[in-house]
């Protein structure tokens, strides 16, 4: 191969990626190139009840352990796991409903059927995982507003002998 030759392609290459940059700055539907971070608001019951609407963009009210079963004991807010069908059916916080993160447009009817004046606690398996926090924003996007992240998830539930369901 000669020289020539690699400094065409090293110019294509070039080009096809500014040319899909820029296509992807004007669009609508185009990916942001620098995702923004959702900020998690520390909620205490008290918190829960005299104030529970979060509209505030790129943020997410989390709730710890002892808020979550106080709620739950309470029936103050349906709970929403996130989680993979397979590990739903293996156990789950008790009336917890479920809603994949992963395929979350096949189920916009089920969102649409909701009421989104209600308080949703939405957790997924523990604080390692972030399923709960994209859970969360894409349930404010459909226009939720009062929306929680359980970040303990099902590990810390489950340790802590709480009630559960399973198949």
């Amino acid at each position: 191969m000669n020289k020539q030759f690699l400094l065409n392609i090293v110019y294509i290459l070039l080009g096809s990626a500014l040319l899909g940059i820029s296509y992807n700055v004007i669009s609508p539907n185009g990916i942001p190139l620098f995702a923004e971070k959702t900020q998690l608001i520390k909620t205490g019951l008290d918190d829960f009840i005299t104030s529970p609407n979060n509209s505030e963009e790129n943020t997410a009210r989390e709730i710890d352990l002892k808020t979550a079963f106080e709620i739950h004991q309470k029936g103050l807010a349906k709970f929403v796991d996130g989680r993979d069908e397979w590990e739903y059916g293996e156990g789950r916080i008790a009336g917890a409903i479920n809603i994949p993160d992963y395929n979350f447009e096949d189920h916009i009817d089920k969102y649409n059927s909701m009421d989104k004046s209600l308080n949703y606690i939405v957790y997924c398996g523990g604080e390692d995982c972030d399923i709960s926090i994209r859970l969360a924003k894409k349930m404010k996007e459909l226009g939720f507003t009062n929306v929680y992240v359980f970040s303990g998830g099902w590990d810390q539930w489950f340790a802590a002998n709480f009630p559960v369901d399973n198949d």
